[in-house]
Formats: structure tokens, sequence, C-alpha cells
């Protein structure tokens, strides 16, 4: 999507929020992790700041590596939810 953004927006900076983690850990103050990933250096650092107080974001520089990561993630839990239900 990064990728789209930047096609339809060629002069807006695009930043993608990444997991590991789960709103409901996030909710619960449990210890998780994101990622914030940007080309634009400034942008990830102006984003960080909204989360920098409750989980400090690592910051990378690919926003398109962190979304096929991001998609892993659902890709694994729909692989522990099919073989804990014993149906595949």
């Amino acid at each position: 999507m990064s990728e789209v953004s930047a096609e339809l927006l060629p002069n807006s900076p695009v930043a993608v929020l990444s997991g590991p983690t789960f709103a409901a850990e996030v909710a619960r103050g449990l210890p998780t992790a994101v990622t914030i990933a940007s080309r634009d250096a400034a942008l990830a650092r102006f984003r960080r700041g909204a989360w920098e107080r409750q989980l400090p974001p690592l910051l990378v520089d690919d926003p398109t590596g962190a979304e096929i990561g991001g998609r892993q993630e659902l890709i694994a839990i729909a692989c522990g939810t099919v073989v804990g239900a014993r149906i595949g």
C-alpha cells in the first residue's frame, strides 16, 4: 500500500506502522513492539513521538519490507489457527 500511496500522492511522504503486536496487548499495557517505516526520516521521528511514551517504536527506512513482515504475521496466525482447530 505504501507504493500505491506514493504513486497516487507523489509529494506526500508515507509512514507505515507495523507489528509485531496486537491491539489487545497495547490496550492492556503488556510488553510489545511496533515498527514505523518511512523513507522520510523526519516523518518517522515525528510519528514516533505519538507512540514513544507507551512503547518506543523501532524506526526503519523500508515501508515495503514492514508491510511484507506484517503480512507474514497474519499468515502465521492463520496457520496456527488451522493447526489448533485440526482442520488442516
